[in-house]
């Protein structure tokens, strides 16, 4: 593979275009995310692709790139762990972009944690398109 782990993943967010809305990224579209994924690894050059893959969880995917499922990846592999670290970053830089677009609440503070602020904003403002209609707080605003 080359270049950084983070390079990597910013070209894999880059090609995903993530920037969809928060609602979709429920437990029903894990597979579709997943799809995307398994397609950006397939269509990427041989030259980019990664020589190895760790996935955080108790199955492989359906790759030909050798690979291993790690049951609670991000407690027990270094790298599982810094691509998790690296995605919960890249989330919270989005949530300050949403903070612009949505002035009500206060997402640069909270990152769209279940917080008590949070909560008291959807309470007055009721959920943005962006909310994830899954979570029981968001339901119940």
């Amino acid at each position: 593979m080359s270049g950084t782990l983070a390079d990597w993943i910013s070209r894999y967010l880059s090609y995903l275009q993530y920037q969809r809305n928060a609602s979709e990224h429920t437990l029903r579209n894990y597979a579709s995310d997943l799809r995307q994924f398994l397609d950006y690894l397939t269509h990427t050059p041989e030259a980019h692709q990664p020589d190895y893959v760790l996935v955080d969880g108790r199955f492989p995917l359906e790759l030909k790139i050798p690979q291993q499922a790690v049951i609670d990846g991000d407690n027990l592999c270094q790298v599982i762990s810094a691509a998790s670290i690296i995605a919960k970053v890249w989330r919270d830089r989005y949530m300050v972009r949403l903070q612009e677009q949505y002035p009500r609440f206060s997402f640069g503070q909270h990152k769209g944690y279940g917080t008590q602020q949070h909560r008291e904003e959807l309470r007055q403002n009721g959920p943005t398109p962006e909310h994830r209609r899954s979570f029981r707080g968001v339901v119940s605003s």
